[in-house]
């Protein structure tokens, strides 16, 4: 890690050749401050150490100042990419579902044996959420095969 990066492809309210710095390696900080007699126009960004690696391998920020030594952690720290966090967040829908789905199950069958549906609706419900169910566990048959792989 450095102390300074330089912005090479606008994001945000980042503009070209403006520079973030860090004073803890944790957070790192742009402002910008340009003006005449009849205006001011500010701009402020913080970004985390993490997503100045993200920008930095998007090729949005170049190295710039002096390189941080880090004696502390020797180890590098794994930053999902943006499809493992679209799959984990995925995963966790798909969990969600499944749970809604079984509960939908149960309160149909309590509502049935209470008298208060027709059996034609619960075998009706029964059917839709059993197959929405047989869905979300193909799904998430598919998303485990690259985990056993790893």
């Amino acid at each position: 890690m450095r102390t300074e990066y330089k912005v090479v492809k606008p994001f945000g309210c980042a503009k070209r050749d403006d520079i973030f710095k860090t004073e803890d390696g944790i957070e790192y900080v742009m402002e910008s401050t340009k003006g005449n007699d009849k205006y001011t126009n500010s701009r402020y960004m913080m970004i985390t150490a993490n997503y100045v690696l993200e920008l930095l391998n998007g090729g949005n920020l170049k190295e710039w100042g002096e390189e941080i030594k880090d004696e502390t952690n020797t180890e590098e720290e794994y930053i999902p990419s943006n499809a493992e966090l679209k799959l984990i967040a995925l995963e966790a829908f798909l969990d969600d579902c499944a749970k809604k789905y079984q509960d939908n199950i149960q309160k149909v069958n309590e509502d049935y044996n209470n008298g208060k549906i027709q059996p034609c609706v619960k075998v009706e419900s029964e059917t839709v959420n059993y197959n929405l169910l047989k869905f979300i566990k193909a799904v998430k048959q598919i998303l485990d095969v690259d985990k056993t792989n790893e």
